[in-house]
This record gives structure tokens, sequence and C-alpha cells, in this order.
């Protein structure tokens, strides 16, 4: 749905069930291992053209994860918002944050990132979050060896990029990025 091209957005809505048997594919002990369950997400994203060259996206989302061997769910809404802006016709730049809450786990700001402008210096901020799924906490695979642990933690990570690129000739250009990753798991 549009206003004049001032605000855009869309609305989302997805719904998957889940029903999977997994067998031992060594007998005499075949054991079966179940995975019955389903997700629900709905999600909702605007764009509003503050002027030419701004642009500010608002998105919010909600998604449920649901196992019925054992029963368990976890839930995450989360929020972003992202400025991208171009000055003239060689600068541009965006500057974005996003907020989830998990009902399991609480809230963190995974994403904080100043993606590489279009100029000869460059970089790059982000913070990245994975949480653990419903399988790797509450569910038992033994014919893989494979065994939950209702105690994981999330995964966590830091990234940088920083870097120039000069052009040499026509055509041609050379550049530097050191990366930099931090991560915290388990």
């Amino acid at each position: 749905m549009s206003f004049d091209g001032v605000f855009d957005q869309t609305v989302g809505l997805a719904y998957a069930k889940f029903n999977q048997r997994d067998f031992d594919p060594n007998p005499p002990d075949a054991l079966a291992s179940f995975f019955d369950g389903d997700r629900l997400k709905a999600d909702w994203q605007g764009n509003i053209n503050l002027m030419p060259g701004q642009v500010l996206t608002l998105r919010a989302e909600h998604q449920r994860d649901e196992i019925t061997v054992p029963i368990a769910e976890i839930t995450d809404n989360a929020v972003m918002a992202q400025l991208q802006s171009g000055f003239g016709e060689r600068l541009f730049n965006a500057v974005s944050v996003r907020y989830d809450q998990y009902d399991t786990f609480g809230g963190i700001a995974p994403a904080l990132l100043f993606p590489e402008p279009e100029t000869k210096l460059k970089g790059s901020v982000g913070t990245g979050f994975k949480a653990p799924t419903l399988a790797e906490l509450f569910q038992n695979f033994p014919s893989f060896n494979f065994f939950a642990n209702p105690n994981l933690k999330p995964e966590t990570a830091l990234a940088s990029i920083w870097g120039s690129s000069k052009r040499c000739w026509e055509n041609t250009s050379s550049s530097a990025r050191p990366i930099s990753i931090t991560t915290s798991t388990i």
C-alpha cells in the first residue's frame, strides 16, 4: 500500500507445519526420533521517503516456533529502523538498528550496521545473535548421537571491516580491508 510515494508498506504472514521422523539406519537398534511442530511469522515494513535521497525504513516482526515432542515454544518479537541517505552522486550510507525480544533469552540488539559508503574510505560494524533452536534445546536424536541441551545460551558476535580503496588506472583499483570478528558462544 502506498501513499503518494511518501509512505510505502508491506505486510506478511507465514505459517509452516513440521512433521519429521528420523530413523536409525543401523538395525537392530532402530530408534525413531520425532520432530513435530509449527512456525507462525507475521511482519510489517514501512518505508518513509523523507526527502530525495533519504529513506527511513521501519520494520516489526513476530515469530513463534513450537514443537510437540517435548512440548516447548520460543517467541521472538523484533523491531528495526534504518536510515538510508544519499548525498550528491558519490556518497551513500545506511545506518540501522534492530532489537529482538526472546521470551526465553530476553532482549538483545543484534545489529548496528554502518555499511560501506561508495567513497575511498570504507567501514562497517555489526553484531550478530543466534538463539538455539527448539531441537537443540529439547529434542534428542540418539541415532545420530545428538542429545538436547536445555542449558545452551545464544551465540553472539561482533565484527568490523575497515579499509580503503584507491583507483590506480582507468577501470583498475586496489583495496585493503582488515577484518576483525569476535565471537562468544555457549
